[in-house]
């Protein structure tokens, strides 16, 4: 693996936009790359804080997801097949030769990853996931958003309103709510509209018990999106599953609390590798 600056865009070979950040010594023993997947409406770009943190002695590769950022050019047609974002990203990794890695999504980007745990466990090593939702009904206040998103509002409809859910505006730092809001008005509608429908259809109940790795989970109690019933049954039945709660944060408490979630996460990384 090369490589490149901060913000270098690389691409797979099907046109998959990702930064790879690899500062690690090259005479040190390679360890297990950590790969980043934001959620709907961001980019690669919100994951630099933690990036920052841990890539001392581990390669980082963050990636745009289809319809966002660099990706947007591969979009061709909807998809509301969790497979198809889940190859979106084994194609990344394939293209850089990486046969097993840490997997760190958020929201939607965590309901990929842990299809990916699923159906390619020899892939993931362990997977830490915020604000995420692996069953559809219990994921609150967006079934309008396809709608919203395509005919009634707009992008600035939606945005506002996955805003207000996800960051506290008297608290939390009014730059990264203004960088998240551009992010959210850049995406292609037609993606964001077909990925809300894609996590609303999901069900990976009947296959949680395949997830025998360790999870680590962050947990947002003041999200209004990710219903706390789905942390629960998180808790009570994979094997290998840590929580951290978050009982004052909203939705993308990953970009509201940066420091305090990479403590837990490097510490969990003590444990996984």
């Amino acid at each position: 693996m090369d490589t490149v600056k901060l913000n270098t865009i690389r691409y797979s070979p099907k046109g998959v936009g990702f930064r790879l950040i690899d500062l690690t010594n090259p005479w040190n023993p390679a360890r297990v790359p950590l790969v980043f997947q934001h959620g709907l409406g961001l980019d690669s770009r919100a994951w630099l804080p933690w990036i920052r943190r841990v890539s001392a002695d581990r390669a980082c590769i963050a990636i745009d997801m289809r319809g966002h950022g660099a990706s947007k050019p591969i979009w061709k047609a909807p998809s509301l097949d969790l497979e198809d974002y889940a190859q979106d990203i084994d194609d990344v990794l394939q293209s850089l030769g990486i046969l097993n890695c840490i997997f760190v999504g958020e929201s939607f980007g965590g309901t990929v990853g842990l299809y990916l745990a699923v159906t390619r466990p020899q892939l993931i090593k362990g997977i830490a996931v915020a604000s995420t939702g692996w069953r559809g009904d219990l994921v609150n206040n967006i079934s309008d958003w396809p709608s919203v998103i395509t005919q009634k509002g707009g992008l600035k409809t939606w945005s506002d309103m996955i805003l207000s859910g996800s960051f506290d505006y008297e608290k939390d730092d009014k730059k990264i709510i203004d960088w998240a809001e551009t992010c959210q008005l850049d995406v292609m509608p037609e993606a964001a509209a077909a990925l809300v429908t894609t996590l609303r259809q999901a069900d990976l109940g009947p296959r949680l018990d395949q997830l025998t790795m360790p999870v680590l989970n962050f947990v947002a109690q003041k999200s209004p999106f990710v219903d706390l019933e789905q942390a629960r049954i998180l808790k009570e039945r994979l094997p290998n599953y840590l929580e951290a709660p978050f009982p004052e944060a909203k939705h993308r408490l990953f970009l509201s609390n940066p420091e305090p979630c990479c403590e837990i996460f490097e510490e969990w990384l003590k444990i996984v590798d």
